[in-house]
C-alpha cells in the first residue's frame, strides 16, 4: 500500500463539510486504499464460529478524502455498494458500517485491532444507528463502545444506489483521555474497515486496509 491521506487545510470553520455531497470535496485530493477480507482466523481464541467463516470482506477498495480547519478534522470514505443495509429487522440482518482506526501508542497494529498494552481508537459508523461510536480496543474481542460525546465526534452518511459516501468529524483535540490526539503538521496514521451487511459481514467479518497509512495534517 502506497500513497497517504492529505487533510487540506480549509477557511471559514469548514462550513458545510460535514454534507458527504459538499463542493468543496471535489478539491480534496483522493486516495484510493485497496481493502482485503479481515484475517478472521485470527479471533479464533474469541469465537471459532468466526474464524472458521469464509466469504467476508468483499469491498474491494474505500476512497478517502481528508480536510481541516485548524480545530476540527473531517474524514470523508466513499465505497461502492448497490444494496443500502440501513436497519437490522432480524437475526440473520446485518448493517453496512464502517470505520477509521487509529493508533493509540507506538506498533499498535490496527489490522489486529491492538494488543495489550497497544491500543487502538476507532471511530465507528453504523448504517442503523443515528450516531457513531466512539471505540478503544486492546485486541480483537476488547472493543469497547462510546458515546460520540466523549469525543465530539459527527457523521453524516448518504448512499446514491451505487455506493455509500460517509463523513466522519472531530475536534483536533478530543474532549477527554482514551482518544487519539491529532494536530496540524504532526505525524499521525490510519486504517480503514468497510463492513458489506448484505454479504453477512460484522464483527471481524469485514474488509480492512492492509496496514497504517500516513495522515498529513495540512499546517
Amino acid at each position: 500500500m502506497s500513497g497517504s491521506v492529505r487533510a487540506h487545510r480549509v477557511t471559514g470553520g469548514g462550513t458545510g463539510l460535514l454534507d458527504p455531497a459538499a463542493p468543496h470535496w471535489g478539491s480534496c485530493s483522493p486516495l484510493l486504499v485497496t481493502l482485503t477480507p479481515a484475517p478472521v482466523a485470527l479471533v479464533s481464541a474469541v469465537s471459532p464460529y468466526v474464524a472458521a467463516s469464509t466469504g467476508h470482506g468483499r469491498v474491494p477498495q474505500v476512497e478517502a478524502r481528508a480536510a481541516h480547519d485548524g480545530a476540527g478534522l473531517w474524514l470523508r470514505l466513499a465505497w461502492p455498494d448497490s444494496t443500502c443495509d440501513d436497519h437490522v429487522s432480524d437475526l440473520d440482518r446485518f448493517a453496512d458500517a464502517a470505520a477509521v482506526l487509529f493508533p493509540l501508542a507506538a506498533g499498535a497494529d490496527p489490522f489486529l485491532m491492538g494488543s495489550p498494552g497497544k491500543p487502538v481508537n476507532a471511530w465507528l459508523w453504523r448504517a442503523d444507528t443515528a450516531t457513531p461510536f466512539d471505540v478503544i480496543a486492546e485486541g480483537y474481542g476488547t472493543s469497547r463502545r462510546r458515546p460520540a460525546t466523549v469525543s465530539g465526534l459527527a457523521v453524516r452518511a448518504q448512499h446514491d444506489g451505487r455506493g455509500w459516501t460517509v463523513v466522519f468529524q472531530r475536534p483536533l483535540t478530543p474532549r477527554s483521555s482514551g482518544c487519539v490526539a491529532l494536530a496540524p503538521d504532526a505525524k499521525s496514521a490510519v486504517a480503514f474497515a468497510v463492513w458489506d451487511g448484505s454479504e453477512r459481514d460484522r464483527s471481524a467479518q469485514k474488509a480492512v486496509s492492509t496496514g497504517l497509512l500516513p495522515l498529513e495534517i495540512d499546517a
